[in-house]
């Protein structure tokens, strides 16, 4: 039963819809489980005090799940807090808490992410600021993948831009040369004053004009990224990096602190220039 007071729905029992959407313009919280092929917004936070299968969820601020996540989506412009997962995918704007296993899901946050009292296996977990984990495992190599620097959505969005600066930059070049020749023909024929540029030429002149500004917004939109990406990274593992698991450190400031127990991928930012004594060493192991 659903009871509205203020700008909160309370639902005193769980939630089970097998299609369709609930949605409501301020907080919601689930006394229950959530279980069932649908959508629950809320504008504000989202609370939910059983466990959640199969179901979406949004939240415009804070995202609580007390019991376990099974095949979920999840979505938050806050922080999330979440008890385990299993087959899901959780992306929140501010950090990420999770109380228990990672399994065989995808973790993206806008801040850190934490992973305490389990163990992360065969996942992908993406962070703009940090991640801290206990134990991280995998089935098979690279199954799991642990990204400091960006996280996800960041990520994404800058390669995107990057080919697309890429694109413009050579229909640029390629405009340039053939205005470069032509204007030295033109040049050459001594054309008059009186006289206009061929149709082509004005063409392609104005044609330079707009690929060169949408070029200056793009690049201005990488930079506005790369800001957002400035602070200092790091991964942290507290117990153990078990064989096959990849590491990926997107900024050349970001840092890897891990125990030696395992052969782990390594990868750094192109730009990367330093690595720490511990890193060193991890790199020595896996040669």
């Amino acid at each position: 039963m659903a009871v509205k007071q203020s700008n909160t729905l309370r639902f005193s029992d769980g939630i089970r819809q097998d299609a369709g959407e609930i949605y409501h313009y301020g907080n919601v919280i689930v006394a229950g489980d959530v279980t069932g092929d649908f959508t629950l917004i809320a504008d504000g936070y989202l609370l939910i005090k059983g466990a959640v299968k199969f179901a979406h969820l949004r939240a415009g601020g804070d995202l609580t799940v007390e019991g376990e996540m099974t095949n979920c989506h999840l979505v938050a412009g806050g922080k999330v807090i979440i008890r385990s997962l299993t087959g899901s995918d959780a992306h929140a704007d501010g950090n990420l808490f999770v109380r228990g296993d990672v399994e065989k899901s995808r973790l993206d946050a806008g801040g850190q992410i934490t992973v305490v009292g389990g163990e992360v296996r065969d996942g992908e977990l993406f962070a703009a600021r940090g991640l801290w984990v206990e134990t991280v495992k995998c089935s098979a190599p690279r199954h799991t993948v642990l990204t400091a620097g960006w996280h996800f959505a960041e990520r994404q969005k800058w390669a995107a831009l990057s080919a697309e600066a890429k694109k413009d930059e050579a229909e640029r070049q390629e405009l340039v040369n053939y205005l470069g020749a032509k204007l030295t023909e033109i040049a050459n024929k001594k054309l008059t004053g009186r006289q206009s540029p061929p149709q082509e030429v004005v063409e392609r002149m104005r044609r330079l004009r707009i690929v060169t500004h949408h070029l200056e917004q793009i690049n201005a939109c990488l930079q506005k990224l790369e800001s957002h990406s400035a602070e200092k990274a790091i991964i942290v593992c507290e117990k153990e990096i078990a064989v096959g698991v990849s590491v990926n450190l997107q900024r050349a400031d970001a840092t890897l602190t891990a125990p030696l127990t395992g052969i782990v991928s390594l990868f750094l930012a192109d730009d990367a220039n330093t690595i720490s004594r511990k890193d060193e060493a991890l790199l020595k192991r896996e040669g």
